[in-house]
């Protein structure tokens, strides 16, 4: 009856689960470092991919005001009253914005700015438009 008592002594179960438990922690540490290195890799990835999208994204004209939050005609009229110096593209009669050209027109009538508009001026960091 002893080598059946000591099979289930609780303090003996108690230690083996404990070395089970310690053997798996030992294993999910070892790949916890090469997760959160695929993590941040898959997230520096999507991040390039959406600068990307936003550099080649187009938007006609009515496209980029409902973004902005106004009328086409409003954006038409903004654009007019800055020949040379409101950031856009024209395809003949099309006029088309991208996401950092619609940063760039919002940062240009930012309340509080005292930048004026400089031709064909490119900022180095442009906030990501929402």
């Amino acid at each position: 009856m002893s080598v059946a008592g000591s099979q289930f002594d609780p303090v003996d179960q108690l230690a083996a689960t404990l070395t089970q438990f310690e053997i798996l922690l030992a294993e999910v540490n070892g790949v916890l470092p090469r997760m959160e290195f695929m993590r941040q890799r898959i997230a520096d990835e999507l991040a390039a991919v959406r600068d990307e999208r936003d550099r080649l994204e187009l938007m006609t004209e009515s496209e980029a005001a409902a973004s902005l939050g106004i009328k086409a005609d409003h954006l038409a009229t903004m654009r007019r009253s800055r020949p040379g110096y409101f950031p856009h593209i024209a395809f003949g009669n099309k006029i088309m914005y991208s996401r950092r050209q619609l940063v760039e027109i919002c940062e240009m009538y930012a309340v509080g700015s005292s930048q004026k508009p400089v031709a064909g001026s490119q900022r180095t960091e442009l906030r990501r438009a929402a």
